[in-house]
């Protein structure tokens, strides 16, 4: 099940933001994958949480959410139109090691997330989404339409699991 929540700012500052950071820095390619590529704002390096400068452009918006940054990226999804079956599926840490907070900025009503044996589940503009992203999950992209889609992926670092519900049960204030 995927939850959406309202965030805690003004969407279409925080649009006008990311624009700027994406005009300030360059997307690094995703390894191996010419349909995916980020711009890492919080990143670990060898188990310390390192800022990059595009994240200590993004900071307030990195720092609102009450627990510790894992790592934090820009995405960017790119579609010619042909999207396969097997394109993208992965499995992130439990939520007891990390929450995983997804949110679109610029995107196409032709796209989601998709999670094994759910359908494609939408993702509106301004909202943030999270999921238990321990299970098997994806961008979901329709077929036949070329399309871009850029998204901030924050992961959060729960102290312990309660810490973690109780963080999700405030968020999550609905499931879509």
């Amino acid at each position: 099940m995927i939850y959406q929540f309202d965030l805690p700012w003004d969407f279409t500052l925080f649009q006008t933001h990311i624009q700027y950071v994406i005009d300030r820095f360059p997307f690094s390619t995703w390894p191996n994958e010419n349909w995916y590529s980020q711009i890492a704002l919080i990143y670990n390096d060898h188990n310390n949480c390192r800022v990059s400068d595009p994240g200590l452009e993004l900071g307030q918006y990195l720092t609102c959410w009450g627990l510790p940054l894992l790592k934090a990226r820009i995405s960017k999804t790119q579609s010619s139109g042909v999207w396969p079956a097997n394109r993208g599926w992965h499995v992130d840490e439990p939520m007891s090691q990390g929450i995983r907070i997804f949110i679109p900025v610029f995107d196409s009503d032709d796209s989601g997330i998709e999670m094994e044996n759910i359908p494609p589940q939408p993702t509106p503009l301004g909202f943030g989404y999270t999921w238990n992203t321990s299970k098997p999950h994806r961008i979901w992209c329709k077929s036949g339409v070329s399309m871009q889609r850029i998204a901030i992926v924050i992961a959060l670092k729960p102290d312990k699991i309660w810490n973690a519900r109780q963080w999700a049960k405030h968020f999550q204030s609905f499931s879509i």
